[in-house]
């Protein structure tokens, strides 16, 4: 059987960035292209002007499958929810189609945001909700940098921003193939929020991971190959 060549635009976590990927797309096979959507360091954008921006970077022609992690996966949502004609599927990992921490009333999040601006994030908790006791000390180090690169106007911002995000009517109204990557240690996402995927869409795909918040960090090969097997079956399903 012909391996098909798959493109895949990956679209990062809140850091923004997509230094934490080169693992994962090592473990991908030769025959596969990826490319990764940066967020502007210092940009402060709304979740809807975010997905205006990246629609305007998707391929014109070449099928593709969007993979977006946590913070990105909202916003791969709603361009899913009405798709450009050549995307493939969709992967999302680590993510959330609602407020995924505990429930928090609007005003209470708004007044608590410039005092968030003023805190630094602690090391242990981003240990903590990102990864587990037994990360490397490659990605530890990898996830400290990340944070820290990021300005901290711009992170509270993304934060606030994630805690008044609702996409679950457009997840209802996928038609996209979507594959669900679900960490069993996930300590960052609450667990209603983690259910909502396959609770909303019981004919969605999920795979679950022994792994924290960051899977395709902490999992790469075992996520390329869950990947790779539900690409396998569309393409099957297609021919």
């Amino acid at each position: 059987m012909t391996e098909s060549h798959e493109n895949l635009l990956l679209l990062p976590g809140l850091h923004g960035v997509g230094s934490l990927f080169p693992p994962f797309i090592s473990a991908m096979p030769s025959h596969w292209t990826t490319h990764t959507f940066e967020y502007p360091l210092d940009a402060v954008r709304s979740y809807e002007e975010w997905t205006a921006i990246i629609r305007e970077t998707l391929p014109e022609r070449e099928p593709f499958v969007l993979v977006a992690e946590s913070f990105s996966g909202p916003i791969a949502v709603k361009i899913a929810a009405t798709p450009p004609p050549n995307l493939r599927a969709l992967v999302l990992t680590g993510t959330f189609l609602s407020n995924p921490v505990a429930p928090l009333p609007k005003w209470l999040v708004r007044v608590a945001k410039p005092l968030l601006k003023i805190a630094p994030v602690p090391r242990f908790i981003l240990r903590r909700f990102l990864l587990s006791p037994d990360s490397s000390p490659q990605l530890v180090q990898g996830v400290f940098q990340a944070v820290d690169s990021l300005p901290k106007t711009t992170m509270v911002d993304r934060i606030v921003s994630t805690c008044m995000v609702d996409v679950r009517e457009d997840y209802r109204r996928l038609t996209v193939p979507t594959l669900v990557l679900i960490g069993r240690r996930e300590r960052l996402i609450r667990p209603r929020a983690v259910a909502e995927f396959s609770r909303l869409r019981p004919d969605v795909q999920i795979a679950e991971f022994d792994a924290p918040h960051l899977i395709v960090e902490s999992k790469p090969q075992e996520s390329v190959t869950a990947i790779a097997q539900f690409l396998q079956q569309l393409s099957t399903s297609e021919a």
